[in-house]
Protein backbone atom coordinates (compact mmCIF):
# COMPACT_ATOMS: atom_id res chain seq x y z
CA UNK A 1 0.00 0.00 0.00
CA UNK A 2 2.74 2.37 -0.81
CA UNK A 3 1.49 5.88 -1.38
CA UNK A 4 3.12 6.27 -4.77
CA UNK A 5 0.96 3.46 -6.12
CA UNK A 6 -2.22 3.36 -4.10
CA UNK A 7 -3.13 7.05 -3.92
CA UNK A 8 -3.85 7.90 -7.57
CA UNK A 9 -7.51 7.08 -8.06
CA UNK A 10 -8.49 7.33 -11.73
CA UNK A 11 -8.98 4.47 -14.15
CA UNK A 12 -8.70 0.70 -14.20
CA UNK A 13 -4.93 0.64 -14.01
CA UNK A 14 -4.97 0.75 -10.19
CA UNK A 15 -3.13 -2.21 -8.72
CA UNK A 16 -5.44 -2.18 -5.71
CA UNK A 17 -8.78 -2.04 -7.51
CA UNK A 18 -10.19 -4.18 -10.31
CA UNK A 19 -7.43 -6.61 -11.02
CA UNK A 20 -4.01 -7.56 -9.65
CA UNK A 21 -1.61 -10.46 -9.52
CA UNK A 22 -1.26 -12.34 -6.27
CA UNK A 23 2.22 -13.56 -5.38
CA UNK A 24 3.52 -15.66 -2.51
CA UNK A 25 4.49 -14.40 0.91
CA UNK A 26 6.65 -15.08 3.91
CA UNK A 27 9.96 -13.78 2.54
CA UNK A 28 12.35 -11.96 4.87
CA UNK A 29 11.28 -8.43 5.66
CA UNK A 30 7.61 -9.03 4.87
CA UNK A 31 4.72 -9.82 7.18
CA UNK A 32 4.46 -13.52 7.85
CA UNK A 33 2.57 -13.57 11.16
CA UNK A 34 -0.73 -15.50 10.98
CA UNK A 35 -3.91 -13.47 11.05
CA UNK A 36 -4.89 -14.78 14.47
CA UNK A 37 -4.61 -13.66 18.02
CA UNK A 38 -6.70 -12.10 20.77
CA UNK A 39 -7.94 -8.58 20.42
CA UNK A 40 -9.81 -6.20 22.68
CA UNK A 41 -13.56 -6.26 22.93
CA UNK A 42 -14.90 -3.80 20.39
CA UNK A 43 -18.13 -1.97 21.18
CA UNK A 44 -19.91 -0.02 18.45
CA UNK A 45 -21.84 3.13 19.31
CA UNK A 46 -24.19 4.67 16.75
CA UNK A 47 -24.06 8.39 16.14
CA UNK A 48 -25.56 10.63 13.50
CA UNK A 49 -22.95 11.53 10.88
CA UNK A 50 -24.05 13.27 7.69
CA UNK A 51 -27.52 11.92 8.34
CA UNK A 52 -26.45 8.26 8.43
CA UNK A 53 -26.19 5.89 11.37
CA UNK A 54 -22.53 4.95 11.68
CA UNK A 55 -20.48 3.28 14.40
CA UNK A 56 -18.30 5.71 16.29
CA UNK A 57 -16.41 5.70 19.57
CA UNK A 58 -18.35 7.09 22.50
CA UNK A 59 -15.24 8.98 23.59
CA UNK A 60 -13.29 10.12 20.55
CA UNK A 61 -9.48 10.08 20.75
CA UNK A 62 -7.52 13.18 19.70
CA UNK A 63 -7.98 14.04 16.04
CA UNK A 64 -10.70 11.41 15.64
CA UNK A 65 -13.46 11.84 13.04
CA UNK A 66 -16.11 14.24 14.27
CA UNK A 67 -19.72 14.61 13.26
CA UNK A 68 -19.44 18.36 13.78
CA UNK A 69 -16.97 19.00 10.97
CA UNK A 70 -18.19 20.70 7.81
CA UNK A 71 -19.01 18.88 4.62
CA UNK A 72 -18.50 19.81 0.98
CA UNK A 73 -21.48 19.84 -1.36
CA UNK A 74 -22.28 16.57 -3.10
CA UNK A 75 -22.83 16.11 -6.79
CA UNK A 76 -26.58 16.06 -6.29
CA UNK A 77 -27.79 19.60 -6.81
CA UNK A 78 -30.85 19.07 -4.61
CA UNK A 79 -29.11 17.55 -1.60
CA UNK A 80 -25.99 17.86 0.49
CA UNK A 81 -24.70 14.91 2.47
CA UNK A 82 -28.09 14.20 4.03
CA UNK A 83 -29.47 10.67 3.63
CA UNK A 84 -30.34 9.68 0.11
CA UNK A 85 -33.66 8.14 -0.79
CA UNK A 86 -34.21 5.12 -2.98
CA UNK A 87 -36.65 5.27 -5.92
CA UNK A 88 -39.26 3.72 -3.61
CA UNK A 89 -38.77 6.59 -1.19
CA UNK A 90 -37.13 4.62 1.61
CA UNK A 91 -34.20 6.17 3.40
CA UNK A 92 -30.67 5.09 2.50
CA UNK A 93 -27.88 4.93 5.08
CA UNK A 94 -25.43 6.35 2.53
CA UNK A 95 -24.88 9.94 1.48
CA UNK A 96 -26.73 10.96 -1.68
CA UNK A 97 -23.71 10.84 -3.98
CA UNK A 98 -22.69 7.38 -2.71
CA UNK A 99 -26.24 6.05 -2.93
CA UNK A 100 -26.53 7.22 -6.54
CA UNK A 101 -23.27 5.50 -7.45
CA UNK A 102 -24.29 2.25 -5.76
CA UNK A 103 -27.56 2.33 -7.69
CA UNK A 104 -25.57 2.76 -10.93
CA UNK A 105 -23.53 -0.35 -10.09
CA UNK A 106 -26.52 -2.34 -8.83
CA UNK A 107 -28.20 -1.98 -12.21
CA UNK A 108 -25.15 -3.50 -13.92
CA UNK A 109 -23.80 -6.25 -11.65
CA UNK A 110 -24.84 -9.02 -9.27
CA UNK A 111 -21.58 -8.79 -7.33
CA UNK A 112 -21.86 -7.84 -3.64
CA UNK A 113 -21.89 -4.08 -3.13
CA UNK A 114 -21.25 -1.88 -0.14
CA UNK A 115 -19.87 1.47 0.97
CA UNK A 116 -18.96 3.56 3.99
CA UNK A 117 -21.95 5.34 5.47
CA UNK A 118 -19.57 8.00 6.80
CA UNK A 119 -17.48 10.08 4.40
CA UNK A 120 -14.76 12.38 5.81
CA UNK A 121 -14.75 16.13 5.47
CA UNK A 122 -12.62 17.60 2.72
CA UNK A 123 -10.31 20.54 3.30
CA UNK A 124 -11.43 22.30 0.15
CA UNK A 125 -12.41 25.83 -0.88
CA UNK A 126 -16.05 26.78 -0.50
CA UNK A 127 -18.20 25.62 -3.41
CA UNK A 128 -16.43 22.43 -4.43
CA UNK A 129 -18.48 19.32 -5.10
CA UNK A 130 -18.02 15.58 -4.69
CA UNK A 131 -18.52 13.84 -8.05
CA UNK A 132 -18.38 10.05 -8.50
CA UNK A 133 -17.00 7.66 -11.07
CA UNK A 134 -17.48 3.88 -11.00
CA UNK A 135 -15.67 1.07 -12.78
CA UNK A 136 -16.94 -2.46 -13.31
CA UNK A 137 -15.38 -5.67 -14.61
CA UNK A 138 -15.84 -9.42 -14.24
CA UNK A 139 -13.26 -9.33 -11.42
CA UNK A 140 -14.90 -6.58 -9.37
CA UNK A 141 -15.88 -2.94 -9.15
CA UNK A 142 -14.59 0.34 -7.79
CA UNK A 143 -16.07 3.67 -6.71
CA UNK A 144 -13.96 6.83 -6.86
CA UNK A 145 -14.99 10.15 -5.33
CA UNK A 146 -13.48 13.28 -6.84
CA UNK A 147 -13.54 16.93 -5.80
CA UNK A 148 -14.79 19.06 -8.68
CA UNK A 149 -15.71 22.68 -9.31
CA UNK A 150 -19.08 21.67 -10.76
CA UNK A 151 -21.56 18.95 -9.79
CA UNK A 152 -21.47 15.92 -12.11
CA UNK A 153 -23.55 12.78 -12.25
CA UNK A 154 -21.98 9.31 -12.11
CA UNK A 155 -19.26 8.80 -14.75
CA UNK A 156 -19.73 12.14 -16.48
CA UNK A 157 -16.67 12.36 -18.82
CA UNK A 158 -16.02 15.90 -17.61
CA UNK A 159 -14.91 14.55 -14.23
CA UNK A 160 -11.71 13.01 -15.57
CA UNK A 161 -11.27 15.56 -18.34
CA UNK A 162 -11.25 18.62 -16.09
CA UNK A 163 -7.79 19.83 -14.99
CA UNK A 164 -9.41 21.04 -11.74
CA UNK A 165 -10.56 17.57 -10.64
CA UNK A 166 -8.91 16.32 -7.44
CA UNK A 167 -8.93 12.63 -6.56
CA UNK A 168 -10.19 12.05 -3.03
CA UNK A 169 -11.15 8.62 -1.66
CA UNK A 170 -12.08 5.28 -3.23
CA UNK A 171 -13.16 1.75 -2.40
CA UNK A 172 -13.99 -1.41 -4.26
CA UNK A 173 -14.15 -5.17 -4.57
CA UNK A 174 -11.96 -7.83 -6.18
CA UNK A 175 -13.44 -11.31 -6.63
CA UNK A 176 -10.78 -13.89 -5.74
CA UNK A 177 -10.25 -17.05 -7.78
CA UNK A 178 -10.05 -20.47 -6.04
CA UNK A 179 -6.28 -20.56 -6.54
CA UNK A 180 -5.91 -17.14 -4.97
CA UNK A 181 -8.10 -18.16 -2.04
CA UNK A 182 -5.85 -21.19 -1.48
CA UNK A 183 -3.12 -18.74 -0.41
CA UNK A 184 -2.77 -18.16 3.32
CA UNK A 185 -5.13 -15.33 4.24
CA UNK A 186 -2.40 -12.97 5.37
CA UNK A 187 -0.33 -13.92 2.33
CA UNK A 188 -3.22 -12.98 0.07
CA UNK A 189 -3.68 -9.66 1.83
CA UNK A 190 0.06 -8.98 1.77
CA UNK A 191 0.32 -9.52 -1.95
CA UNK A 192 -2.76 -7.42 -2.59
CA UNK A 193 -1.37 -4.67 -0.39
CA UNK A 194 1.88 -4.56 -2.36
CA UNK A 195 3.91 -6.05 0.48
CA UNK A 196 4.63 -9.34 -1.28
CA UNK A 197 8.00 -10.53 -2.61
CA UNK A 198 7.93 -8.19 -5.61
CA UNK A 199 7.80 -5.12 -3.39
CA UNK A 200 10.32 -3.52 -1.01
CA UNK A 201 10.38 -4.87 2.56
CA UNK A 202 8.35 -2.91 5.07
CA UNK A 203 10.38 -4.05 8.10
CA UNK A 204 14.07 -4.16 9.00
CA UNK A 205 15.98 -5.53 11.97
CA UNK A 206 14.82 -7.58 14.92
CA UNK A 207 11.48 -6.41 16.34
CA UNK A 208 11.20 -5.14 19.90
CA UNK A 209 7.95 -5.31 21.90
CA UNK A 210 6.26 -1.96 22.44
CA UNK A 211 3.12 -1.31 24.54
CA UNK A 212 0.40 0.45 22.56
CA UNK A 213 -2.27 0.77 25.24
CA UNK A 214 -5.50 -1.09 26.15
CA UNK A 215 -3.50 -4.29 26.61
CA UNK A 216 -2.14 -4.36 23.05
CA UNK A 217 1.57 -5.01 22.47
CA UNK A 218 3.08 -4.27 19.08
CA UNK A 219 6.39 -5.03 17.38
CA UNK A 220 8.69 -2.08 16.66
CA UNK A 221 11.19 -2.72 13.86
CA UNK A 222 14.51 -1.06 13.14
CA UNK A 223 13.10 1.22 10.45
CA UNK A 224 10.37 2.46 12.79
CA UNK A 225 7.55 0.31 11.42
CA UNK A 226 5.05 -0.81 14.08
CA UNK A 227 2.96 -3.95 13.57
CA UNK A 228 0.29 -5.36 15.86
CA UNK A 229 -2.72 -7.69 15.76
CA UNK A 230 -6.30 -7.28 16.92
CA UNK A 231 -8.40 -10.39 16.43
CA UNK A 232 -8.20 -11.35 12.75
CA UNK A 233 -6.78 -7.95 11.80
CA UNK A 234 -3.13 -7.05 11.26
CA UNK A 235 -2.31 -3.35 11.52
CA UNK A 236 0.86 -1.60 10.48
CA UNK A 237 2.19 1.94 10.67
CA UNK A 238 5.09 2.07 8.23
CA UNK A 239 8.30 3.52 9.60
CA UNK A 240 9.25 7.13 9.06
CA UNK A 241 11.09 7.80 12.30
CA UNK A 242 10.45 5.38 15.14
CA UNK A 243 8.88 7.27 18.01
CA UNK A 244 6.35 9.15 15.87
CA UNK A 245 5.13 5.86 14.42
CA UNK A 246 4.59 4.44 17.91
CA UNK A 247 2.52 7.50 18.78
CA UNK A 248 0.47 7.05 15.62
CA UNK A 249 -0.06 3.38 16.40
CA UNK A 250 -1.23 4.24 19.93
CA UNK A 251 -3.79 6.67 18.49
CA UNK A 252 -5.24 3.96 16.24
CA UNK A 253 -5.28 1.41 19.07
CA UNK A 254 -7.18 3.87 21.29
CA UNK A 255 -9.75 4.47 18.56
CA UNK A 256 -10.23 0.78 17.77
CA UNK A 257 -10.74 0.02 21.46
CA UNK A 258 -14.18 1.62 21.10
CA UNK A 259 -14.98 0.94 17.43
CA UNK A 260 -15.20 -2.22 15.33
CA UNK A 261 -13.64 -2.87 11.95
CA UNK A 262 -15.55 -5.29 9.67
CA UNK A 263 -15.62 -8.77 11.30
CA UNK A 264 -13.35 -10.46 8.76
CA UNK A 265 -9.62 -11.10 8.31
CA UNK A 266 -8.13 -7.76 7.34
CA UNK A 267 -5.04 -5.61 7.00
CA UNK A 268 -4.56 -1.90 7.74
CA UNK A 269 -1.50 -0.17 6.30
CA UNK A 270 -0.67 3.41 7.33
CA UNK A 271 1.89 5.38 5.32
CA UNK A 272 2.57 9.03 6.12
CA UNK A 273 -0.62 9.24 8.20
CA UNK A 274 -2.98 8.00 5.53
CA UNK A 275 -4.32 4.46 5.43
CA UNK A 276 -5.48 1.68 3.15
CA UNK A 277 -7.82 -0.93 4.59
CA UNK A 278 -8.41 -4.39 3.05
CA UNK A 279 -10.50 -7.29 4.29
CA UNK A 280 -11.55 -10.69 2.98
CA UNK A 281 -15.04 -12.16 3.26
CA UNK A 282 -15.66 -15.35 1.35
CA UNK A 283 -14.24 -14.79 -2.12
CA UNK A 284 -14.68 -11.01 -1.88
CA UNK A 285 -11.68 -8.83 -1.12
CA UNK A 286 -12.79 -5.30 -0.22
CA UNK A 287 -10.51 -2.28 -0.13
CA UNK A 288 -10.76 1.32 1.04
CA UNK A 289 -8.06 3.79 0.00
CA UNK A 290 -7.89 7.11 1.76
CA UNK A 291 -6.06 9.25 -0.76
CA UNK A 292 -4.57 11.96 1.44
CA UNK A 293 -7.17 11.73 4.22
CA UNK A 294 -5.88 11.16 7.79
CA UNK A 295 -5.56 7.53 8.84
CA UNK A 296 -8.25 7.83 11.52
CA UNK A 297 -10.75 9.07 8.95
CA UNK A 298 -9.99 6.11 6.69
CA UNK A 299 -10.44 3.70 9.59
CA UNK A 300 -13.71 5.41 10.45
CA UNK A 301 -14.85 4.84 6.86
CA UNK A 302 -14.13 1.13 7.33
CA UNK A 303 -15.92 1.10 10.70
CA UNK A 304 -18.98 2.66 9.05
CA UNK A 305 -19.00 0.17 6.15
CA UNK A 306 -22.39 -1.31 5.36
CA UNK A 307 -23.19 -3.90 2.67
CA UNK A 308 -25.90 -2.87 0.23
CA UNK A 309 -28.91 -5.02 1.06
Amino acid sequence: MHSTVRHPMIGLSLTGLLGFGVAGCGVAGHLATPLTGPGPAHVSHAVKTSGAETPSPSASPPHSPSASTSRVTTASASTSTSPATTPAGTSSPYTAVVSQTLQWLQARTHQPLGAPTWIPSASTPQGQYVSPTANLSAQGWAIFLHLTNHPYEVNNPAINQSPDTQNWVSWGLNVMTPSQLATHRLGLLEAYSEMGPSHPPVTTGTPQPVPLGTGITGSLYGNGTVIWHEGDWTLMVQGTGGASDVAGAKTLVAYLHTASLPPYPGLVDVVQNTASVDWLTGSSLFSIMGGHEPALDVLHMAVSWRPLS
